[in-house]
């Protein structure tokens, strides 16, 4: 059985918090565990909570919970227009940009420890 099936066969206030609790284990709805609706137990909100879970078969959104996380930086003037300009040759705002080239640079920083004491 999958996820939409099962939810298929719960009642309306249970199906809409089941909905709830699949962005928030996709990571869709900002990291906010959902709270139960009026009338309904703390515990059948929970087996609901973790029955969605088990039925997502691990499938992520479009945005996963890592991605949330605010980075901020002390931007050079210069450096800041250099990326900037580069951001807008790939037709991308500013942080995706930043996050872009965060994400690309990860693996060889964790490779090569030592590569930031040079730049």
């Amino acid at each position: 059985m999958n996820l939409s099936e099962w939810a298929d066969l719960l009642e309306p206030v249970e199906k809409a918090y089941v909905s709830h609790c699949f962005r928030y284990w996709n990571g869709t709805n900002g990291g906010i565990p959902p709270s139960p609706p009026p009338g309904m137990s703390k515990a059948r909100a929970d087996i609901l909570l973790y029955h969605t879970k088990s039925l997502n078969n691990g499938e992520t959104g479009k945005r996963k919970m890592e991605q949330s996380i605010p980075v901020s930086f002390r931007w050079l003037g210069k450096f800041k227009n250099d990326l900037l300009s580069e951001a807008a040759q790939l037709n991308l705002d500013l942080s995706t940009y930043v996050f872009r080239c965060i994400n690309i640079g990860r693996p060889v920083v964790k490779t090569y420890p030592d590569l930031c004491k040079q730049l």
